[in-house]
């Protein structure tokens, strides 16, 4: 066993009184030597005493400065505890990351929206497309639905249903993108549920609107979880008592105007007809009025012109 500095100091006393009983040694009669025997196993006695106190003092110094037994079977019984407690955190729920949200332009959206569908896929893909809008299109009453659509990507991310792992978010700007709104006869302040299964099967599309008013209540994320769940299941707005004409609608496949399954699509004629309806809608009210005005007159003085002429040759007969 190795002494420290403290033990090497604690020795010096006896040391000194050895050397000195060795000095002090010289002859004597035989009596003497008895006692000096007697006398000397006492000092035995003693020094072996003192030696086992001095020894439990320098294991008690030694222990302190290395802790090898209940300290260390402390430590390892705390570590052993906290791994357990980061174990059982982690066996907590995870919060999963915020769903992306695609901003689709003219150029791009369907191959966007197709983009998650796999071939000879059986479940559809679900997207929940927000029509927004600014100063423009919406006038200016769209922020909140926007951060709260914002907010939602998280919420719908940890939503428990299944289902979720198919939903995708979107977001389609009129004042960015006013020739896709023509195309999708989309309006700002909408939420649009599409499901796609691989072409040429049939997208259905269903809508919702908010109330954007100055009156009504400020959209929150919660509004576009409710309207999600209730895409599934219709009573989850009956619960919240949301108005009849607020909740979802199909739009019909067999319509015209169908994105994707309407009449002017199959026809290619959706986006030439979306920049007619665009064009007619950047021009002035009062330009309008002006062109019907002055074809409308053209058109009675046409009609009136030649009721008239007839009559001239007859009135200058009777003259």
């Amino acid at each position: 066993m190795r002494l420290s500095k403290a033990a090497t100091f604690l020795a010096l006393p006896l040391l000194a009184a050895a050397t000195g009983a060795d000095a002090q040694t010289k002859p004597v009669q035989p009596q003497a030597a008895a006692q000096a025997v007697i006398a000397s196993q006492r000092g035995a006695g003693a020094f072996t005493q003192y030696m086992a106190k001095f020894q439990s003092f320098l294991s008690n110094i030694v222990g302190a400065q290395n802790p090898l037994g209940g300290a260390d079977g402390d430590s390892s019984s705390s570590s052993s505890s906290s791994s357990a407690k980061a174990a059982g955190a982690g066996k907590k729920k995870v919060m999963a990351e915020p769903k992306p949200i695609a901003t689709l332009t003219l150029e791009g959206w369907r191959d966007a929206l197709y983009a998650p569908v796999k071939e000879n896929a059986t479940v559809a893909e679900e997207w929940l497309v927000l029509v927004s809008g600014g100063n423009k299109t919406c006038y200016g009453r769209c922020t909140a639905l926007d951060t709260a659509f914002n907010v939602s990507a998280l919420d719908l991310a940890n939503l428990p249903s299944p289902s979720v792992r198919h939903l995708h978010l979107g977001r389609l700007d009129c004042d960015a993108q006013p020739i896709l709104c023509n195309v999708w006869s989309a309006n700002p302040g909408s939420l649009w549920s599409l499901s796609l299964l691989p072409a040429p099967a049939p997208v259905e599309i269903h809508t919702r609107s908010f109330n954007l008013s100055l009156a009504a209540p400020t959209p929150t994320a919660q509004d576009i979880v409710t309207a999600y769940l209730a895409r599934a299941d219709p009573e989850v707005d009956e619960k919240a008592e949301i108005p009849t004409r607020r909740r979802w609608h199909r739009f019909e496949n067999e319509g015209w105007l169908h994105p994707f399954d309407g009449k002017l699509a199959k026809l290619g004629l959706s986006v030439p007809v979306a920049y007619f309806f665009y064009g007619l809608n950047a021009v002035p009210t009062w330009v309008l009025m002006l062109v019907v005005s002055f074809v409308s007159r053209t058109l009675i003085n046409r009609r009136l012109a030649p009721s008239t002429q007839p009559g001239a040759p007859a009135s200058s007969r009777r003259s």
